[in-house]
């Protein structure tokens, strides 16, 4: 109905890893992924969906992400965020759908 795109950032690495090692590594290692790596991940799709809008999944997922987002690191400035609390069940159903 609204026409954004959906930045689901876990999916996003997950296709970065394919062809970046860094990324591959530090997936398969249980890490969290270079900050600087995941910034520019993320704020190049931000840019290609400039025009639609996007909603982020999954980002911030640390301070240093938070203040390049809230710093214009991206390119972008935030303007409105949406907080979505979800219970539970919902929670325990998706981390067994992962593993």
């Amino acid at each position: 109905e609204y026409k954004v795109q959906h930045i689901h950032v876990g999916k996003l690495l997950a296709t970065l890893a394919r062809s970046k090692k860094e990324i591959k590594e530090a997936m398969d290692n249980g890490s969290l992924v270079d900050d600087a790596v995941v910034i520019e991940a993320v704020s190049s799709e931000m840019h290609k969906y400039a025009k639609t809008g996007w909603v982020l999944d999954g980002f911030p997922r640390t301070k240093v992400q938070a203040k390049a987002i809230c710093t214009r690191e991206t390119g972008f400035a935030v303007d409105k965020v949406l907080l979505l609390h979800t219970g539970e069940d919902a929670i325990r159903a998706n981390f067994m759908a992962k593993i």
